[in-house]
């Protein structure tokens, strides 16, 4: 856990030692210079004992360069996230930055099969899989073209519903969160079905809905969250009495499924 991280650099040699260590398993993860990231899971020491790992090999990182292509210009502040899908530590958890030209270099990748994931601002994440091998290389990917979905959230009144939670994903894709006031335009790949669930503060929420890629415009109608009153007559001030309540279904409660009232 994050309380039990420790930090070392290596001597001219190599070597390196870390101290107070708690006697479970550990994960070490070593970054160098020109040199893929490294990680090796191995028991922690006894109490009072110490571990030798011996000799760790780093291998060679590999220099990429991504080019990304759309049938219109990528947007401004358009950020490529890398997985690897192997042992190895991930790479770029805060985004690598496109040019204007769509193209970003990234150095010192371990060989194998990676998730990418090109987060584009105001649009839901566009994502993929590839290999990266041994060799230096430039990779060529071209993306859909996005199209616009209007999003519309209403009360069974008719009326919009100010300050709206939704959340929007293409299908194998990053999710992305938005606030709006009632009706939103929402940039989506060309082409790919998108699933949206909308909340708002005094409504139940709405279950995940698949708008196909054929759709530009979907309307949300929330139920309000009700309130219910029971008045008991016949009773005196010793009475006291216990009430469940409990809807048929479950979701015309809220987050709530059962409620229950003390009345004296």
């Amino acid at each position: 856990d994050s309380a039990n991280y420790r930090f070392t650099h290596t001597d001219q040699a190599g070597r390196f030692q870390i101290q107070g260590l708690l006697p479970d398993s550990k994960t070490l993860h070593i970054l160098a210079e020109e040199y893929a990231p490294f990680r090796y899971d191995f028991p922690g020491p006894q109490a009072g004992a110490n571990v030798d790992l011996g000799s760790l090999t780093l291998e060679p990182g590999t220099d990429v360069t991504f080019h990304f292509t759309s049938a219109s210009p990528l947007e401004e502040g358009t950020r490529l996230f890398l997985e690897f899908k192997g042992s190895q530590v991930s790479r770029g958890a805060e985004g690598l930055l496109l040019d204007a030209a769509g193209k970003v270099e990234v150095g010192d990748l371990h060989p194998g099969p990676y998730q990418w994931d090109l987060e584009r601002p105001g649009a839901v994440c566009t994502t993929g899989h590839l290999q990266i091998y041994e060799e230096s290389q430039d990779v060529h990917i071209a993306v859909a073209a996005l199209r616009s979905l209007e999003v519309k959230v209403i009360a069974e009144d008719g009326l919009l519903i100010e300050d709206v939670g939704l959340k929007a994903y293409e299908k194998d894709g990053r999710r992305f969160h938005v606030r709006m006031d009632g009706s939103f335009f929402l940039s989506c790949s060309e082409g790919k079905r998108v699933n949206v669930k909308a909340s708002a503060d005094g409504f139940v929420a709405s279950p995940r809905i698949r708008v196909p890629a054929t759709e530009s415009f979907i309307e949300i109608v929330l139920q309000r969250l009700g309130q219910l009153q029971i008045h008991l007559v016949g009773m005196d001030d010793r009475t006291s009495l216990q009430v469940g309540v409990q809807a048929e279904d479950e979701r015309s409660l809220g987050p709530l499924s059962e409620q229950a009232l003390l009345l004296h």
